[in-house]
């Protein structure tokens, strides 16, 4: 019985650590060259991403372009940045933004019915 309320605890424990993670959504999107960042085996580490693309003074380094920008608090107010003059290329890419937006707020929402239906004991 005590691996069962040990599990339980650190289940909690890890939401309410990740519980900062649903109280806000954030999609970036960005074009450009970002090749140079990426690793000997191709892959990036997407969490420090901007860090490397800019310099010690905080200036990107990098030539790449927000094509936009998206903040999503959970009671829904919301901040969308979208640069001017989109090119065909980049409407495109303003699509899978938006596209994004949506997966991100259906996988939050299927979390918390995950968690809710785990509370429930259904």
């Amino acid at each position: 019985m005590s691996k069962i309320k040990t599990t339980f605890e650190n289940l909690i424990l890890k939401l309410e650590n990740t519980a900062v993670d649903f109280t806000t959504l954030e999609v970036t999107t960005m074009t450009g060259d970002i090749s140079n960042l990426a690793s000997s085996e191709g892959k990036f580490d997407a969490k420090s991403l901007i860090t490397q693309m800019s310099d010690a003074d905080g200036v990107m380094n990098q030539k790449i372009k927000i094509v936009a920008h998206s903040h999503m608090d959970f009671d829904q107010d919301t901040l969308l940045f979208v640069k001017e003059d989109l090119n065909e290329a980049e409407s495109k890419l303003f699509d899978l933004h938006k596209e994004a937006i949506e997966n991100a707020k259906k996988s939050r929402q299927d979390m918390l019915n995950f968690m809710k239906d785990i509370i429930k004991g259904d």
